[in-house]
């Protein structure tokens, strides 16, 4: 074939129907996250093979040039193909350093498209590379409630279209502890006003949780509606000069929340991102859950962690029982400091 035109051999095909199978079913969120992965890999691949380091930008070319190289990949023998993402992993630790969270779900990426492509004749090895070990959260306290109060004050401080968008998205980060994913993923149809109820999807469910909706919360999200209007369509949208530009259905993005929540939080006197609010909720949660006699795993339901282990790391952070033992070590030594007189110190 000559021009140019690409041959489809059966095996490029193969590798096309693997990676349409791979995100088939995932949530739209997952499914752009592992795509930029993998292109992250076939990059890297690129890279130790002493390719240039260029690559097609949009559309097919795209996708033939990420075939290709996963065709090459699946080929090698499984020494020399777990060596590869062995150094990939290193890459991103040393010279990326890259948060192990990333690193982790690369890899995961990676691992879980190998598996189909064992499951389905392509290759007979897997990826037997391990994950990097991930430290326990490191802050969950957030901002705090007095910076987030602040900051919802000061997104409705203009009193116009933006404030009243930009505080109904605060106090759902906040009120609810949702993640930023889940807020721009809101259709309207998710929210029933008259009964004071959101449908979310969570991260990794298959199904969308229904959330009663505390009544500030409420009232953030129906000023909004008087703004935004009935129209079917994302519930929170791009305004302004942008409102009908490149996004087809002008749902506001991920990136646009991060802005916002850290312009807020600079101007609070903060460093803030959005899943820090998150951090303050839960953990605002956690403190006042015994008064009302909510336990832990109840407490769960609020967070909607899927396990139980990482809301133990918000109790242990607002018990500060490290803190607590310190002192306790350090009361048994007489005669330690300074205040307990010259003797302390001669000698």
């Amino acid at each position: 074939m000559t021009g140019s035109l690409t041959v489809v051999t059966p095996r490029r095909r193969a590798m096309h129907d693997l990676i349409v199978d791979f995100l088939d079913g995932r949530s739209p969120h997952t499914a752009a996250a592992y795509t930029l992965d993998v292109f992250a890999f076939v990059r890297f691949c690129q890279i130790a093979t002493g390719q240039p380091r260029r690559q097609p930008v949009f559309g097919v070319d795209r996708n033939r040039w990420r075939d290709d190289a996963l065709m090459a990949f699946y080929q090698l023998p499984a020494y020399k193909a777990n060596a590869r993402v062995m150094r990939w992993k290193n890459e991103m630790v040393s010279r990326q350093q890259l948060a192990p969270a990333t690193i982790n779900r690369r890899l995961a990426a990676i691992r879980s498209l190998t598996r189909l492509a064992r499951l389905t004749g392509l290759v007979v090895w897997a990826i037997e590379v391990k994950d990097v070990t991930q430290e326990t959260l490191r802050d969950t306290r957030g901002p705090g409630v007095e910076t987030i109060t602040e900051m919802i004050r000061l997104a409705g401080e203009p009193g116009d279209s933006y404030g009243v968008r930009n505080v109904a998205m605060l106090r759902l980060l906040f009120d609810l502890a949702l993640r930023v994913s889940e807020v721009v993923r809101l259709d309207l149809a998710d929210l029933e006003t008259d009964r004071g109820t959101l449908w979310v999807m969570g991260k990794g469910r298959g199904n969308k949780e229904l959330m009663t909706l505390a009544a500030p919360t409420l009232a953030a999200l129906s000023a909004w509606i008087a703004v935004r209007g009935t129209a079917a369509g994302p519930l929170f949208l791009v305004l302004g000069p942008r409102r009908h530009s490149k996004r087809r259905d002008s749902r506001f993005s991920t990136r646009g929340v991060y802005r916002i929540v850290k312009q807020l939080g600079q101007r609070a006197g903060a460093k803030v991102w959005p899943h820090a609010l998150r951090h303050t909720a839960i953990t605002t949660a956690v403190e006042a859950a015994p008064a009302a006699g909510i336990s832990l795993d109840e407490i769960r339901q609020f967070s909607r962690h899927k396990t139980i282990n990482t809301l133990l790391v918000y109790r242990d952070r607002v018990r500060n029982v490290q803190g607590q033992l310190s002192s306790l070590v350090a009361d048994t030594v007489a005669g330690g400091t300074a205040s307990d007189g010259p003797d302390a110190t001669s000698g």
